[in-house]
């Protein structure tokens, strides 16, 4: 394919591309439908607007390339410290899930143990019972049972 024919793109996403694609008189209707469409809403749509050069693209193509990169190296630096606080953020919340889960088990786990000792001594205690009745039918006397049973 021939260089003439070659197809060009433009990047919206640049403030090149956004202002070569809407920033002349020419696209001036395409660029309020745009606005329209994205404040889709307000109480009075915009109707007019004006052009102001306020910024200084650069001499020559290469500074335009160079702050093409600027803004490139920019969204991905951010796209990284984004990503990396989302994750830091997802992996805090599954630290805590599991500090919360093993709390809850050992919580569990005591509440286990204390029942199990109450029973103990609720047993022990029927057993001292049972033996104190059974002590008493065999025609001990009181003071002989409970030197018996604590000593």
């Amino acid at each position: 394919m021939s260089e003439a024919l070659k197809e060009r793109y433009i990047n919206v996403f640049t403030d090149f591309g956004f202002k070569r694609l809407f920033g002349s008189e020419p696209t001036k209707a395409c660029l309020i439908d745009f606005l329209n469409s994205l404040l889709d809403g307000l109480e009075s749509p915009i109707k007019e607007l004006s052009f102001r050069n306020t910024e200084q693209l650069g001499a020559s193509e290469l500074d335009r390339k160079a702050y093409e990169q600027s803004l490139k190296y920019y969204r991905d630096m951010k796209n990284i410290i984004d990503t990396a606080v989302e994750e830091g953020t997802e992996a805090l919340r599954e630290e805590m899930t599991l500090a919360l889960e093993d709390e809850r088990r050992q919580k569990e786990a005591s509440q286990k143990r204390e029942e199990e000792e109450r029973c103990q001594k609720e047993e022990e205690r029927r057993q001292k019972e049972l033996l104190k009745k059974k002590l008493i039918a065999s025609s001990m006397t009181e003071e002989d049972i409970q030197t018996l049973l604590n000593g």
